[in-house]
């Protein structure tokens, strides 16, 4: 049941991504999350948001962004 919890969030993760596309720290931290989630429960990651969160990392550090951090 775990797994379709984790559906259902990136269902919404990704109607989030289409409806803000604009929001990249936002996204980035969102993905972080929930491979982190994933972690720590065992399951496996995804490779598509896997190199989706490389990507965007990568065009921060090129932009010279850090991480963001989460927003409270």
């Amino acid at each position: 049941m775990a797994f379709d919890g984790l559906i259902t969030r990136l269902n919404m993760l990704f109607a989030e991504m289409e409806n803000q596309p604009h929001d990249d720290h936002e996204l980035l931290f969102q993905i972080h999350a929930e491979l982190e989630q994933m972690k720590a429960e065992g399951l496996p990651l995804p490779a598509d948001l896997v190199a989706l969160e490389a990507r965007l990392e990568e065009e921060f550090s090129r932009r010279g962004v850090d991480r963001p951090s989460p927003t409270a």
